[in-house]
């Protein structure tokens, strides 16, 4: 096993608890990849009597200080503050998918926001089509550096089968 998946807000905690900050600790002790599903559905599309709330993620980044060495990969964020986004850069390893960022130049942005090593190729697919996430590639007028980076380098860095 090389990484673990956490989905906060289907299981009812969030990320300021000891029990997180311990799971964080671990997983780099035992060199695992942590990846955080902010949400798995886009609450403007759930029933009303139905709704689960994207994880706030504002608790994460004083939790990545506190465990030195974890690798975090940040999955299905949707409108993370530019803001955000840098603290949580800058806490430690961390990396974002883009499978849900939207709008005109949405992964253009995001590789405006942090730096592109930061960012991994994501599609949530079968869900999306993958051909949406493949055109936000093409819209961002990626260079074959970034695109490089974007689908192979981050996440072999992150799986610990790279550099």
């Amino acid at each position: 096993m090389k990484a673990i998946r956490l989905h906060p807000n289907y299981h009812g905690y969030g990320l300021d608890g000891a029990a997180v900050k311990q799971l964080l600790f671990e997983a780099a002790r035992r060199k695992l990849l942590v990846q955080v599903a902010v949400q798995m559905e886009d609450e403007r599309t759930q029933h009303p009597l139905l709704r689960v709330a994207p994880v706030s993620l504002k608790p994460l980044a004083a939790a990545l200080r506190a465990a030195k060495g974890v690798r975090v990969q940040i999955l299905n964020h949707m409108r993370l503050a530019p803001e955000e986004l840098k603290e949580l850069a800058a806490a430690g390893d961390v990396c974002f998918d883009f499978a849900m960022v939207e709008g005109v130049h949405g992964l253009a942005r995001l590789m405006k926001t942090i730096p592109v090593e930061r960012i991994a190729f994501g599609s949530y697919y079968p869900f999306f089509l993958i051909e949406s996430a493949l055109g936000k590639v093409k819209e961002a007028s990626a260079t074959e550096q970034q695109m490089r980076s974007i689908f192979t380098a981050t996440a072999q860095r992150l799986s610990g089968d790279g550099k």
